[in-house]
């Protein structure tokens, strides 16, 4: 896997030249308008009313539009780039746009990884705590197992984006071959 590092850096470079400036200029439009009609959403469903209550009220609120947030740019994710997006949850329930994003998956020949559950107590970890056995780089390894020659692109918490990109690191990914997409509230 080591040896095929200087390999899949130059390809990206050749792919990269071959993709037109206004194709990236629309793709990043698209995903912006795209989050603006997510927040659009959230704000008619009531969002930001909630937010401004206070209490509980706005913990859940802000909760869920992160949610929505982070599914939207899953959604951007799989549509633009990923052949092998994961897809990870607290629970089944926080699995949103699930269905959407398994029908864009479908229809660029992609499978979509689902790990729901709790991230492993104890130890800096991406995974699930079902998958506490696992070393965080082993189990990416296990799952892509060219994950070395491919773009990884990570979006969630801080925290949580950290210990994946340390995992794609340990797995052989070049540094220039890990994009994060960074939100905040």
């Amino acid at each position: 896997m080591t040896s095929a590092a200087a390999a899949p850096g130059t390809r990206t470079r050749i792919l990269r030249a071959w993709v037109p400036t206004w194709w990236r200029d629309l793709a990043g439009l698209l995903a912006w308008g795209s989050m603006l009609a997510v927040l659009a959403l959230w704000v008619h469903g009531g969002g930001l009313t909630d937010l401004l209550a206070g209490g509980s009220a706005a913990l859940t609120t802000a909760g869920r539009l992160t949610g929505l947030v982070a599914a939207d740019l899953m959604l951007v994710q799989v549509a633009l780039m990923a052949r092998v997006p994961f897809y990870r949850a607290s629970s089944e329930d926080d699995l949103v746009l699930r269905g959407e994003i398994r029908a864009i998956a479908h229809r660029r020949g992609a499978d979509v990884v689902e790990l729901p559950g709790r991230r492993v107590p104890g130890r800096p970890s991406w995974l699930p705590v079902q998958a506490a056995d696992w070393d965080d780089a082993e189990a990416l390894v296990s799952i892509v197992p060219d994950v070395a020659e491919r773009d990884v692109y990570i979006c969630g918490p801080d925290l949580w984006m950290e210990h994946a990109r340390a995992a794609a690191l340990r797995a052989g990914v070049p540094t220039d071959q890990i994009h994060l997409e960074r939100f905040t509230m």
